[in-house]
């Protein structure tokens, strides 16, 4: 028992005291089990069974803006008596402080992407741009409109989160580091709101994709126009009744005029006398 805790205290004594060389690891959106089993799968793979060196290895998060730092390394366990081998080589991973000047980087790209989304949330996307939720409806223009908008208001802060990120992944030598994607709710000046994934890449630019779209009235607007047959929605006035048919009837579909309250999205002439008004036939 005696032997036992001495090569114990002498095994944490080389992994606290020994030269760690750094070694720098992606695992996005992981849990702390996973980062943990990143590190030790990094040394499984990387490094000599037996050998009596030890790495620090930093499990870079770019999902959660996170740096996890481990020291890991072999170390000879006894197995229980009996036939065969009396014990085995197994990794080991201890916690470690992460580097300060590592933890800048993170830190600093980490204020970046806050100021980044305070700001995008903060700005209405102009009528000029989109003039009406339901405009978005078969458009084929509404996400490079939406995207330019976004790239000429924000073309500074890009630059600062694009710059950020390419120091980040030369510092760690990470290679596929390109990009980094968020979510935003941008509202709308004509109302409701846009959900769109906003990728800022390492050459200085940006990519915005429209996720999803919901009107001031809580209604998911398709992308498609075959996707509005018997959909039901809600109209809170006849100022959206109107709007809504306006996008709607060059397509061909219509909510019955007039109406206000939960409506169904039908084909032109189907059930309605008026049928659609503003078709362009």
């Amino acid at each position: 028992m005696l032997i036992k805790s001495i090569f114990g205290l002498l095994f944490i004594f080389a992994l606290t005291n020994q030269a760690l060389a750094d070694e720098y690891i992606e695992c996005n959106n992981c849990s702390a089990t996973q980062r943990l089993n990143t590190a030790n799968t990094w040394a499984r793979e990387n490094t000599q069974r037996g050998s009596s060196e030890f790495f620090r290895v930093n499990v870079i998060d770019l999902g959660k803006y996170q740096i996890s730092t481990y020291s890991v390394g072999w170390r000879y366990i006894s197995l229980p008596g009996g036939p065969g081998p009396s014990g085995a080589w197994v990794t080991y991973s201890q916690d470690n402080r992460t580097c300060s000047a590592d933890q800048k980087y993170m830190d600093n790209l980490r204020e970046a992407l806050s100021t980044y989304k305070h700001s995008v949330e903060s700005v209405e996307i102009p009528k000029e741009v989109i003039g009406e939720s339901w405009e978005v409806v078969n458009c084929a223009y509404c996400q490079n409109r939406v995207e330019s908008f976004l790239s000429e208001t924000f073309d500074g802060q890009t630059e600062t989160i694009a710059q950020l990120l390419g120091q980040l992944a030369s510092a760690f030598n990470l290679v596929d580091v390109s990009k980094i994607s968020n979510t935003y709710r941008v509202p709308l000046e004509a109302g409701g709101y846009m959900e769109i994934d906003i990728e800022v890449l390492a050459d200085l630019s940006m990519r915005a994709t429209i996720d999803k779209v919901v009107d001031s009235n809580g209604n998911d607007i398709p992308f498609k126009a075959e996707d509005l047959k018997n959909l039901r929605i809600s109209v809170s006035d006849l100022f959206r009744n109107s709007a809504i048919n306006g996008q709607i009837n060059p397509l061909s579909y219509q909510i019955p005029p007039q109406r206000t309250g939960v409506v169904t999205i039908t084909d032109c002439g189907i059930d309605i006398p008026t049928g659609c008004k503003n078709t362009g036939n």
